[in-house]
């Protein structure tokens, strides 16, 4: 038996089991074992079939409506000739189910993983306890993954789908779909039809979708693909419970998306989707994209190119990403992230904080307001005064707050930071092996703190004016304390 990735499910694929066409199709069913352990059944065509599989041990038993003519390994049950038993030489590993024409039925009580192929009649498929592949036809299919993690695809007509339980890979087709995750992690692609699709409990991912779909997360962190296309698909997303994001990620043309569920205002020029206030994070793509939360605590990340990203009300935090962006806090305790590029950041009301944590080479930031003094060499970034706090990253960085109240952290690095004016709280973090941490409060009340996790850390924590105080914030370190109560 060999095994196939389909997204994050894994597809059984049996060894020599080959599923007649209709062209080989006929009057009675037939059910045989091929390769010692595994099943395959074709139902009868031009017949409403009824076909149920259960096992006990070796033996495989497979029950329909209709006539069954047993194959090899197969034996009729005595006085019930739509009924066969299938005895393997060893354990069974599974089996292929397949219908045709008309309206049938497939129900799986066994603990089989089985690879269950509908025709084209209106169909109902019910799996069973384990991953299986179930495929509909060209009519309207109902098909039930149950337990297991499953791969279910319907093909055409107007099909519903449910997985179960387990972590599934739900395909829609052409046509108008009702798609169910229920529980699990599931992996939803809704097609080309206009669907309505719901992810149940777990953390959900929707791939990208060409047609006009209503999209519910429901419960968990769920994520919504829309894809690289330039079209006007106009879907409406609802995030529900949950950390939730909409996501333009591969797209190259710009996008202008935000969370405040009004109608038909999101994706590119023209597309016309509507995000709604349930959803928390939004993601752009490889143009200048602009973005905007709502009043709840927003994750925005601009992506590629010159962003305009505004978090409002709550606690966001924002990542412009490669490109000369423009990042507002809003209301809130905001965290901005400064990536490379020339980047205005603004925090808004509340405490907020700019973060350099990522960068390898020295950043040299303030919070004076001033336009275009902070980054790294050349970057000319222009920090408003509205930001209350600054880190800084893993080089030698020179860090400077203002004449309120502060928060800086130097990371890594033998950092230079100075507190200013206000009652400030600086921390050396955790140095450098041939360097050394210079922590300076200046004017106001100042709490400094130096050491790190390393036994070279080496810092000096000098207060200036004001009552402040000095302490070895981690157990590794020595340093040196100046002008502290």
């Amino acid at each position: 038996m060999k095994t196939l990735r389909a997204g994050t499910i894994t597809a059984v694929v049996l060894a020599g089991l080959t599923i007649a066409g209709p062209a080989s199709a006929a009057a009675v069913g037939t059910a045989q074992v091929l390769n010692r352990t595994q099943i395959k059944f074709s139902a009868a065509a031009n017949r409403v079939n009824y076909v149920t599989i259960t096992r006990s041990g070796n033996t495989v038993t497979i029950d329909d409506r209709v006539t069954i003519k047993p194959g090899a390994g197969c034996k009729q049950v005595s006085g019930d000739k739509t009924r066969v038993r299938c005895t393997t030489s060893g354990a069974p590993t599974g089996g292929a189910i397949h219908t045709y024409d008309e309206n049938d039925t497939v129900v799986n009580q066994s603990d089989l993983s089985l690879w269950i192929r509908a025709g084209s009649g209106s169909n109902k498929i019910i799996g069973g306890p384990r991953g299986e592949n179930l495929f509909g036809g060209s009519g309207n299919d109902t098909i039930y993954g149950n337990g297991g993690n499953d791969y279910i695809y319907p093909d055409g007509g107007v099909n519903v789908i449910r997985g179960g339980i387990g972590d599934d890979d739900l395909r829609g087709g052409p046509s108008t779909d009702y798609i169910y995750g229920d529980s699990g992690n599931d992996r939803i692609d809704p097609g080309a039809g206009n669907d309505v699709v719901r992810g149940g409990t777990g953390d959900d991912m929707f791939d990208e979708a060409t047609g006009r779909d209503v999209l519910y997360g429901d419960e968990g962190s769920d994520s919504f693909n829309q894809g690289g296309w330039n079209g006007t698909a106009r879907e409406v997303i609802h995030g529900g419970p949950g950390s939730d994001a909409v996501e333009y990620m591969a797209r190259s043309r710009a996008v202008a998306a935000d969370a405040d569920g009004q109608s038909g205002d999101d994706g590119q020029a023209g597309e016309g989707d509507s995000i709604g206030t349930d959803v928390e994070g939004l993601r752009g793509g490889n143009g200048n994209d602009w973005l905007a939360g709502n009043a709840s605590a927003n994750w925005l990340d601009g992506g590629e190119g010159n962003d305009t990203l505004h978090g409002l009300g709550d606690d966001d935090y924002l990542v412009g990403g490669d490109g000369n962006d423009r990042l507002f806090g809003g209301d809130g305790n905001d965290n901005l992230t400064a990536d490379f590029g020339n980047d205005h950041l603004s925090g808004g009301a509340g405490r907020d904080t700019v973060s350099y944590g990522d960068r390898l080479v020295r950043v040299v930031a303030d919070l004076d307001g001033q336009s275009g003094d902070d980054g790294s060499s050349g970057e000319k970034d222009s920090i408003g005064s509205d930001v209350e706090n600054l880190s800084g990253g893993w080089a030698d960085d020179v860090l400077t707050g203002n004449g309120g109240a502060n928060v800086i952290n130097g990371s890594s690095g033998a950092d230079v930071i100075r507190g200013g004016g206000g009652n400030d709280e600086l921390h050396a973090d955790d140095g450098s092996k041939t360097g050394v941490d210079k922590v300076y409060g200046e004017a106001g009340d100042d709490a400094l703190y130096g050491g790190g996790f390393e036994t070279y850390n080496r810092y000096t924590l000098d207060g200036g004016d004001g009552a402040d105080s000095c302490r070895h914030e981690y157990s590794l370190g020595t340093g040196e304390f100046l002008n502290c109560e």
